[in-house]
């Protein structure tokens, strides 16, 4: 061990700075070298986490757009069984008019035929994805029938989606028209 004693300026106080020597046949500056290589073992480390984060999101985001799709398949074909999968029991679905429904009056309304959708077309569709929660927005048009009516609506939807017991869920679905007026 090298101990060096030396004067700290600002209080004329002597210091003892110890220090081991390099392992023979080591430069000076070994210990400086072996701190840079943890340094930079240590950003490594980081930027590996980063990237393996951004790949497990885009993977989290190909799960949450499956359900979508599964979901919109679903919708179209009036396939109850799927659609009660999809929907948590807490749903809450806002349409485009601002009515509101829960899991149980809709999934009522799709069964009764009082509620159905004829055709979908999305696009602009995008995933953010919150650790155990998702939210995918797009513009859809729709044609659709609801309450004996037929509806033609163009807007944009948001679901939100979470993962309950090891699946997603939609958890809530919110339709706005888009202005027709510039």
């Amino acid at each position: 061990m090298i101990v060096k004693t030396v004067q700290n300026p600002d209080s004329g106080r002597n210091a003892c700075i110890c220090r081991n020597p390099p392992p023979k046949g080591k430069p000076a500056n070994f210990s400086e070298e072996k701190t840079m290589k943890r340094i930079l073992g240590g950003l490594l480390a980081i930027i590996l986490n980063a990237v393996m984060a951004t790949a497990q999101s885009g993977k989290i985001e190909e799960e949450v757009l499956k359900v979508d799709q599964q979901w919109q398949e679903a919708v179209l074909k009036g396939d109850i069984a799927t659609l009660e999968s999809i929907y948590s029991d807490r749903l809450t679905y806002i349409h485009s008019d601002s009515t509101t429904d829960t899991k149980a009056t809709y999934v009522a309304k799709l069964k009764s035929g009082a509620g159905k959708y004829l055709s979908i077309k999305r696009d602009d569709i995008k995933v953010s994805v919150f650790g155990e929660a998702a939210i995918v927005s797009c513009h859809w048009v729709v044609d659709s029938i609801g309450d004996g009516k037929k509806y033609h609506s163009d807007g944009r939807y948001m679901h939100v989606y979470v993962k309950q017991n090891g699946k997603w869920q939609m958890v809530a679905h919110q339709s706005t028209p888009v202005s027709s007026e510039g």
